[in-house]
């Protein structure tokens, strides 16, 4: 089982020291690897439905938010073994051959150490704004986008014809260094995402709190395992060699179960084992937002109790 943190992406803790803090310390401790959120701009006003809120209300705040490539090659430069992962990028928002040679650059620079989280975007706000394709096209642009730039990866001379992307005649160096090219997790809880996952991804990367898909207990998770694994079977693909990336409601530590930090490591790690058995191979934790120093205290207690338990 491999276990990640999700970086701080608002508020104090996201300036650049203490972010390169908590990625480094991250990092010695033996994190597996790290996220970090994708939005560009935040719209004052949204009236689309945030799939992830109990009441589909969406709070912009103060509308803080780093370009999640660029800070993955700033977190780069401070860490050596803890793998790097946009949770998720948003692949309409960026022409792809752009996106495709930031994230082979962050891969050769990091010596290929980059997860591509890739996810289709809910905020329309946001898409009009960035002049995006048709929000209400967004799968098919995912799809031709992220299958793009696996030709740019891997082809000597790439060259690519959809409706909404197409070129040819083109050098494309570097590649990653990871081969084929950097695993590719696809975020979201539909049926839509599950097929994407199973055609093109090397991953699947739910969450637990989306109401309309809701995956809140494990026998929620069982279930779209199982069409997970019949999706794959039929591309003649084993759901074994395939990775289930999840974040459970119980691995939120930082709003719902900070309780869990003070003296219930065991149940943490029953947990965890639970969803091994049911073929999670990844377990994301969001940690308090608090003071740097309390932070690294309850890191190191994580790590004592809970990595150094599961290696």
């Amino acid at each position: 089982m491999k276990i990640g943190i999700s970086m701080p992406h608002s508020g104090f803790l996201a300036d650049s020291k203490n972010i390169s803090a908590i990625a480094t310390k991250a990092d010695i401790l033996g994190f597996d690897f790290l996220t970090v959120s994708d939005h560009i701009v935040i719209p004052k006003c949204v009236d689309s439905t945030m799939p992830y809120s109990p009441d589909g209300n969406f709070n912009p705040g103060d509308g803080f938010c780093y370009d999640p490539l660029t800070l993955l090659s700033f977190l780069s430069a401070v860490t050596a073994n803890i793998r790097l992962v946009p949770s998720v990028m948003v692949v309409p928002y960026r022409n792809p051959i752009h996106a495709a040679k930031m994230i082979s650059t962050i891969d050769v620079l990091s010596s290929g150490r980059v997860t591509i989280g890739c996810g289709v975007g809910w905020l329309k706000e946001e898409f009009e704004i960035l002049d995006a394709h048709d929000f209400h096209s967004r799968g098919i642009v995912t799809n031709e986008y992220i299958e793009s730039m696996i030709e740019l990866w891997t082809q000597s001379e790439p060259s690519y014809k959809g409706k909404y992307i197409e070129f040819e005649n083109i050098l494309f160096t570097p590649k990653p260094i990871q081969t084929p090219y950097p695993p590719i997790w696809i975020g979201g809880e539909s049926e839509a995402a599950i097929k994407r996952a199973a055609r093109i991804g090397n991953g699947w990367f739910p969450l637990s709190q989306n109401p309309t898909f809701p995956l809140k207990t494990n026998e929620q998770l069982n279930l779209s395992l199982g069409y997970l694994k019949n999706e794959l079977e039929l591309r003649n693909k084993n759901i074994n060699e395939f990775e289930v990336v999840f974040q459970p409601r119980w691995a939120n530590l930082s709003e719902y179960n900070y309780e869990m930090l003070i003296d219930n490591f065991s149940q943490i790690i029953e947990n965890i084992l639970e969803l091994e058995k049911l073929g999670v191979t990844h377990v994301l934790f969001y940690f308090p937002k608090i003071q740097l120093t309390a932070l690294f205290d309850i890191l190191d207690k994580f790590a004592d109790e809970v990595l150094k338990q599961l290696s």
